[in-house]
């Protein structure tokens, strides 16, 4: 082979090595930023888990938010009648369970965004989806949701619409 011929070869393969480099780096960027979300909505959710555990703490805060879930609750758009269940509660107590799901279901919508993003194995995500499970069969829960659904992404409400159907047909 001459010199000519080994030059062409030895500049084709300096190319295809330089189009393979910049295609790996460009992957390395793109999961970067993958990462860089992925712990940008963990941190959201853990900041948002603290300060409803501040609030909680608060009276005026039960009350307050308490008052509004009773309102919505006893109205007569009420999707999954608990009208009576709310009537029977103080908004203190209303309003505890309020912030308490606010907070548990901010947990579980991270794991859930942490699960699809590939940063979290099927079986961690299982065991969170499980324990949330329960808590779906309280009517409560249910208006919860109903009440605040604009707030959640939409994975999230099919995930939980998803896990109720599993519920209503291990009842049946």
């Amino acid at each position: 082979m001459d010199s000519a011929k080994l030059n062409d070869w030895i500049q084709a393969i300096g190319i295809f090595a330089v189009v393979a480099s910049l295609i790996f780096v460009g992957l390395q960027m793109k999961q970067s930023q993958e990462i860089a979300v992925a712990n940008l909505y963990q941190e959201r959710a853990n900041v948002e888990v603290m300060w409803w555990t501040e609030v909680l703490d608060i009276d005026e805060s039960r009350r307050g938010w308490g008052g509004e879930m009773q309102k919505w609750l006893v109205s007569t758009n009420n999707p999954n009648g608990t009208n009576g269940w709310a009537k029977d509660k103080s908004t203190e107590e209303i309003g505890f369970l309020y912030i308490n799901s606010m907070s548990l279901y901010a947990q579980i919508d991270s794991q859930l965004f942490q699960y699809q993003a590939g940063f979290l194995d099927e079986d961690s995500w299982l065991a969170y989806r499980n324990r949330m499970k329960p808590a779906l069969n309280k009517p409560f829960i249910q208006d919860y949701f109903a009440m605040t659904a604009s707030g959640w992404r939409k994975a999230f409400i099919d995930e939980i619409d998803a896990a109720r159907k599993e519920l209503e047909s291990q009842a049946l």
